[in-house]
């Protein structure tokens, strides 16, 4: 394995990793930026980006992350395609070490934009059925081919939820979103154009799910969701969408003392809770690219005395 230094190391090229990386090359300080995915991160599931400045008519969340893919690739800002899947600290060095399954990285300051993983529902089949490609959690992860004209069910009543139905509507042949309550979580807008498309996207509300199967006949399989009301739906592919849980596993297992924390970092969607925005994020990066410049600096005038 390679042994490579740096002196930023940044986990997760979302909009918050993406906006530091940026911000230090103007500031002239080295980085590496790590995505085991895509870079973008959640902004690539979204319809429509409405709230970001500079974009009056809103961007389509893949038109998005090609444009902050192309803003790293003319800074050239080095993305590393792999997983970061440990991280330590030496106190006596005052270094970060980082591997992933192909290289070793130590570095300076360490900054964890690693974002948010997807909820589960945890009920009976849910794994098997992600496991055989039936269940999905985010609909980037969807072959527009494998479910033209195909039956969707998204669970979940929030904005992620209506979102990814306006977005996968002219794809498939109906969307039905089961919703658990009465209420939706989602944004008026969200649901007011939900309803403008109800020749496609239907709704159903006060639905506990109890479990998963697939069903097999001779012409082709489908998935039967079953209700506590012991009622029962059927459809060709479920899309979970019921919230996100921060992705801290990492950051866990580091022991560092709280005197050296200022070179830890977390920003964007791993901390800010329910505040998951990007220009929040890419604000989180910006701050702190600053702050790391302005370490650096009195570190280096305090080296010339």
């Amino acid at each position: 394995m390679n042994r490579i230094y740096t002196q930023v190391l940044i986990i997760g090229a979302g909009p918050a990793g993406c906006a530091t990386a940026i911000q230090l090359k103007r500031s002239g300080i080295n980085s590496l930026l790590f995505e085991k995915d895509h870079v973008g991160g959640l902004a690539i599931n979204a319809n429509l980006i409405e709230n970001y400045l500079g974009f009056p008519k809103g961007i389509n969340g893949k038109d998005f992350v090609k444009l902050l893919d192309n803003h790293l690739s003319n800074l050239e800002i080095r993305l590393i395609r792999e997983e970061i899947i440990n991280i330590s600290w030496n106190s006596e060095k005052e270094l970060f070490y980082a591997n992933s399954k192909l290289n070793y990285y130590k570095s300076d300051y360490l900054i964890d934009a690693s974002g948010t993983i997807p909820k589960k529902l945890s009920i009976k089949n849910e794994k098997k059925l992600e496991e055989l490609e039936y269940i999905y959690y985010e609909p980037s992860k969807l072959n527009r081919e494998k479910i033209k004209n195909k039956k969707i069910a998204i669970i979940g009543a929030g904005d992620a939820a209506f979102d990814h139905a306006l977005q996968l509507v002219k794809y498939v042949s109906e969307i039905t979103i089961i919703n658990r309550k009465s209420r939706f979580s989602c944004l008026p807008l969200l649901l007011n154009r939900v309803k403008s498309k109800s020749n496609k996207i239907k709704i159903i509300n006060n639905k506990y799910i109890v479990s998963f199967e697939i069903i097999k006949n001779q012409n082709r399989s489908y998935i039967e969701i079953e209700f506590t009301d012991n009622s029962k739906f059927k459809c060709d592919i479920i899309l979970i969408a019921i919230g996100r849980v921060v992705n801290d596993s990492l950051i866990k297992k580091l022991e560092i003392e709280r005197k050296e924390l200022k070179k830890l970092y977390q920003i964007g969607d791993v901390k800010n809770g329910y505040y998951r925005q990007i220009s929040i994020a890419s604000a989180d990066g910006i701050k702190c690219a600053m702050k790391i410049a302005a370490d650096c600096k009195i570190n280096s005038d305090s080296n010339m005395f």
